[in-house]
C-alpha cells in the first residue's frame, strides 16, 4: 500500500517500517521527530520532506529513498542516514 502522512505542528515518536511492497511519503513542518524509519532495511519506499523549522532525531539507524531538506536539521544522535543506499550522516 500506499502511504502520505503530512506532519503539521506535530511532535512524534517511535520506529516506522515499510514493507517492501509499500511505500510511505513524509512530509514535515514545523514538527520534531525522535525515532527511526526502516531501521530493519525492509526494502519500502520513503520519501522524507522536511521543512526548516522541523527537526528530527535518530533513535537507530535510519534507510530513506529520498530526502528533500537540511540534514544540519537531523541530529545523528551516534547512528546513521542512509539516503538512497549512501550514508549522509
Amino acid at each position: 500500500g500506499a502511504c502520505l502522512l503530512n506532519a503539521e505542528n506535530q511532535e512524534l515518536t517511535g520506529a516506522i517500517s515499510v514493507d517492501n511492497i509499500s511505500s510511505l511519503t513524509i512530509n514535515m513542518t514545523q514538527s520534531v521527530f525522535s525515532g527511526s524509519i526502516n531501521a530493519r532495511q525492509e526494502g519500502g519506499v520513503v520519501s522524507l520532506t522536511m521543512d526548516e523549522d522541523s527537526v528530527w532525531t535518530l533513535t537507530a539507524d535510519s534507510y530513506l529513498t529520498s530526502f528533500d531538506g537540511d540534514l544540519r536539521n537531523i541530529d545523528a544522535n551516534g547512528y546513521h542516514l542512509f539516503v538512497d543506499d549512501d550514508m549522509v550522516l
